[in-house]
């Protein structure tokens, strides 16, 4: 943000089989420009019409640098997902969801730059150690537990986002907004939602 306006974005990546910042650029993210929001939107209008049906919810796809997709939920008169299609934010173009595989795999980066990707992300994580050295706090990488009172506690489960966003949800089931479901039953259902790895269970830090 500059003078409160966006000015620009920085695409970083949530695993370490890819450089750590994968793209930047001044402006906006074609997903967040009204004049292509409003063509794509459009195009897949026109589809569900076609075939009686209305857009659903939607959630944007990157599939590397230039290549920005979003997928649309396409749903009938009773709000049941009949359809997903994914056009592309650039070109407007519709591409059928089993092309979804083949988009995002053109973009990965190829096994013989692995190392490079480690001695980035060793870099970045280095600099972080030094950093918080100097600070004086401790490195994320630290295996020192800090609890917030109050706050429910969950170990690790399915990726850091579900586990986190599952403990705020949790205090707040326990002070006047109830019925979430809790643990993992809680954790699956936020990771199904965001999208995150398989089950994997390690002590948070």
């Amino acid at each position: 943000m500059k003078n409160n306006k966006y000015d620009g974005f920085i695409i970083i990546s949530a695993t370490k089989d890819k450089y750590p910042v994968l793209e930047f650029s001044k402006g906006k993210l074609p997903n967040k420009i009204p004049t292509v929001v409003k063509k794509s939107k459009s195009a897949v209008l026109d589809y569900a019409t076609k075939n009686q049906l209305k857009i659903g919810k939607s959630i944007p796809i990157y599939g590397g640098a230039t290549f920005y997709y979003t997928e649309y939920n396409l749903i009938d008169s009773k709000n049941a997902l009949k359809k997903k299609i994914i056009v592309d934010d650039v070109t407007s173009n519709l591409i059928s969801l089993e092309a979804k595989t083949t988009l995002l795999g053109k973009n990965k980066v190829e096994a013989v730059e692995s190392n490079k990707i480690k001695k980035a992300w060793d870099s970045l994580e280095s600099k972080m150690a030094l950093k918080c050295k100097k600070s004086g706090t401790e490195s994320i990488a630290s295996t020192s537990i800090v609890t917030i009172t109050d706050v429910p506690y969950e170990t690790w489960y399915r990726g850091c986002a579900p586990t986190s966003a599952a403990m705020v949800l949790e205090y707040w089931d326990n002070h006047g907004y109830s019925n979430f479901p809790r643990g993992h039953t809680l954790i699956d259902e936020l990771a199904n939602a965001m999208g995150t790895t398989s089950s994997v269970v390690r002590q948070m830090a």
